[in-house]
């Protein structure tokens, strides 16, 4: 079976050199718009990111002028703890991939609570 095989193939390849070269053209098309494509994600998720964390501070800005920059400062702190202790569950790890790191977002939100708190 396995020399049919081989002689049907070795048939195949005399035979078709130029659809083979065709072929081989194809994949390396294939190949190069499919490294583009996820060259193009990398960059997409780089920006994402960045603008996801410009967001966040601001909402935590929003969040001290409104009056709630202690609540907001207590459960960052908890996530904080979480996330030092290993108690973060594989359904919040997107959650915090998305956001700042939680000692980033604690550290300026003392320095709002201190400058920009209204009800200090």
């Amino acid at each position: 079976m396995q020399r049919i095989a081989e002689a049907i193939s070795h048939a195949f390849s005399s035979r078709f050199a130029g659809l083979k070269f065709f072929g081989l053209l194809i994949s390396a098309a294939l190949t190069v718009v499919s490294s583009l494509f996820v060259a193009a994600l990398v960059v997409a998720q780089a920006l994402s990111s960045a603008v996801g964390h410009a967001s966040e501070f601001q909402a935590d800005h929003r969040a001290v002028r409104m009056g709630f920059g202690n609540e907001l400062l207590t459960a960052l702190k908890r996530v904080n703890d979480d996330s030092e202790t290993g108690d973060l569950q594989a359904t919040n790890s997107l959650i915090v991939a998305s956001h700042p790191p939680a000692h980033e977002r604690i550290a300026k939100l003392q320095i709002l609570l201190r400058t920009e708190d209204p009800f200090r």
